[in-house]
């Protein structure tokens, strides 16, 4: 499977406070798929090569106001790869306010394989909508149609919602949890 990240370019200007992006792109943060470690992703990347690992921000993301007790928030989705095939996709949220450094709140594993296709903040929840397989998929098609809902809590990221709007049939399995 060929797992192409988007990188997309940011306008640089002399000087002055750095773009949400270019801060998202620098973040520090622990990366689940690697059992919480540290990393420093340096233009939206980070490789362990002796361990045949890379860690890849994708390009797309959000920013904007998730709710009004918080500044800005950037979420957008890593891609941990081992020895050149994607392992997990995990969703990262991390907060500016004003003045301040970008600093990330939370990160929760999504899974994989699928296919990201987009991403929204609505009343106060981060919108992931996702193509997920089904058993007859090839490996470059999947068909199923899948929103994920996340909230904040405490700083963790929390599922709150898996939606199929074309079918019933299939929630993945443990993908719901209930705000504390």
């Amino acid at each position: 499977m060929i797992i192409g990240a988007v990188a997309l370019v940011f306008g640089g200007c002399g000087g002055g406070e750095t773009s949400a992006a270019e801060a998202f792109r620098n973040l520090d943060l622990t990366v689940a798929a690697l059992d919480g470690r540290a990393v420093a992703l340096r233009d939206g990347r980070v490789g362990f090569p002796d361990e045949g690992i890379e860690v890849v921000l994708d390009g797309l993301h959000l920013t904007g106001s998730l709710d009004s007790e918080r500044g800005e928030v950037t979420a957008g989705f890593l891609y941990t790869n081992r020895e050149g095939a994607l392992s997990e996709i995990e969703l990262v949220v991390a907060l500016r306010r004003e003045g301040e450094e970008m600093q990330h709140l939370g990160s929760r594993l999504l899974g994989g394989p699928f296919r990201v296709e987009g991403i929204r903040y609505e009343a106060g929840e981060i919108v992931v909508y996702l193509l997920d397989y089904s058993l007859d998929d090839p490996p470059c098609c999947p068909t199923i149609s899948l929103q994920r809902r996340f909230h904040l809590v405490d700083g963790e990221v929390r599922e709150v919602e898996v939606v199929d709007p074309d079918s019933e049939e299939r929630v993945p399995e443990g993908a719901i949890e209930t705000p504390a």
